[in-house]
């Protein structure tokens, strides 16, 4: 399964669902898409994720500012949750 395939289940199945955080999680994926977006989840490691973090904390919000630390970290939040889903669905080890 492909990163945006993970992200797109996630948030049908499972934001829309069961939070009322969708459109955050929704922002998040984009996000998160961005980087990973054609990868196989099976081959994203932790240092992936490590370089991840350095390459957002670089990027630019539409307001032109640096993308703050705590947007950072909702985004890792929602990646985390969202590997868990793929663990629990089978679709990961």
């Amino acid at each position: 399964m492909l990163f945006f395939e993970l992200v797109n289940e996630f948030l049908e199945k499972h934001s829309k669902v069961e939070k009322e955080s969708y459109k955050r999680d929704w922002y998040s994926g984009e996000s998160l898409k961005m980087y990973f977006e054609g990868t196989p989840i099976n081959e994203i490691t932790s240092y992936d994720i490590k370089e991840w973090r350095k390459w957002r904390r670089q990027q630019m919000t539409y307001k032109g500012t640096v993308v703050k630390k705590a947007t950072v970290n909702r985004e890792l939040a929602f990646l985390k949750t969202m590997f868990n889903f793929a663990v629990e669905s089978e679709w990961l080890s």
